[in-house]
């Protein structure tokens, strides 16, 4: 599976603990979006695909657990005018 990692770039670091071993980005207001309006009809989809990636190794429902945990974050953050971060430890 072939992945576009530029996509990364658009995670706003804001946080970098310990030389890197710590960081915290903000996830893009686009992907935020997607989250909060992604049609039920493509979730399936969507976590069989991030379930296959060599980052993750997953199956599709260790996915779609996290997946629509983010969803409803992202909805509350919508919806309050909030965004959401990922923390990431080394």
């Amino acid at each position: 599976m072939l992945v576009d990692v530029t996509l990364l770039q658009e995670f706003s670091c804001i946080l970098v603990v310990e030389g890197g071993e710590r960081l915290v980005h903000k996830l893009p207001a686009g992907m935020l979006m997607d989250l909060a309006t992604i049609a039920s009809e493509r979730i399936e989809g969507v976590s069989s695909r991030w379930a296959a990636t060599e980052e993750l190794c997953w199956t599709a429902p260790e996915a779609r657990v996290v997946i629509d945990d983010l969803m409803r974050l992202a909805r509350r953050a919508a919806d309050t005018g909030r965004s959401l971060f990922i923390w990431n430890c080394l």
